[in-house]
């Protein structure tokens, strides 16, 4: 199946989206983020012990979210070709990524707002790292509606063997995806342990998931698509 030259691009959105927002996470040394315990005599120096470092990290960590709607976009033109005209999971699918897209890089420019100054009340600095991980990690609904999105639009595929078409298995993995986003729902209750924003489950496990559904996705849009100047009858009814 042929596809647009930019059609392409966004779809190597993810790896753009894992590799940026990975080296970000490590410049600012956010692996992991501040203990949710944390006092904030400590989180003030978790933050601004080497605050170029955060800085410049947090920064490369928003660039990369801008990819999460580009990434949307070629997720998006996929499911149409599935779904035909009417699409609703493909607009549901991108509503629910340009959502996850802009509340990202509005976390990440709350962080921002946080280094800004460092003679700020130690209790503010608390207040906002706060308020930038509690839904950074423990926001599980839009992500969950992306994939929710695209395994039922794989899984109602009626033509699973036509070129440019998902397996059906890419639709059960989707939906095995949303369900594990689910631990977001302890956060929010969660000072320590596995199942707060620094856990295992939620920052290590639930980063994987997501990164390597992003992965699959991508690695099967570009498999089955090729640049060229001409698009296929199938790609044009879309």
């Amino acid at each position: 199946m042929h596809i647009s030259v930019a059609e392409r691009l966004c779809q190597w959105s993810a790896v753009a989206i894992a590799a940026v927002m990975s080296a970000g996470f490590v410049i600012a040394g956010l692996v992991p983020p501040p203990s949710p315990s944390a006092s904030a005599a400590e989180v003030v120096e978790f933050y601004f012990s080497d605050p170029g470092g955060m800085r410049v990290g947090i920064t490369l960590m928003s660039i990369g979210a801008i990819f999460i709607t580009t990434f949307g976009v070629a997720v998006t033109m996929h499911l149409r070709r599935i779904e035909g005209p009417s699409a609703p999971m493909a607009a549901l699918q991108l509503a629910s990524t340009a959502f996850i897209g802009a509340v990202t890089v509005l976390y990440l420019f709350i962080l921002l707002a946080l280094m800004f100054r460092s003679d700020r009340d130690p209790d503010l600095v608390l207040l906002l790292s706060d308020l930038t991980w509690v839904p950074f990690i423990g926001m599980w609904q839009p992500g969950a509606l992306q994939a929710i999105a695209v395994g039922a639009a794989v899984l109602g595929d009626r033509n699973p063997r036509l070129p440019g078409h998902f397996p059906r298995w890419v639709g059960w993995f989707s939906l095995w995806y949303a369900f594990t986003s689910l631990v977001g729902i302890f956060v929010p209750f969660t000072l320590g342990g596995a199942l707060a924003w620094t856990g295992i489950v939620p920052f290590y496990l639930g980063a994987g998931a997501l990164f390597g559904w992003w992965i699959v996705i991508a690695i099967f849009m570009l498999r089955s698509t090729t640049t060229g100047k001409g698009l296929d009858r199938d790609s044009v009814d879309a």
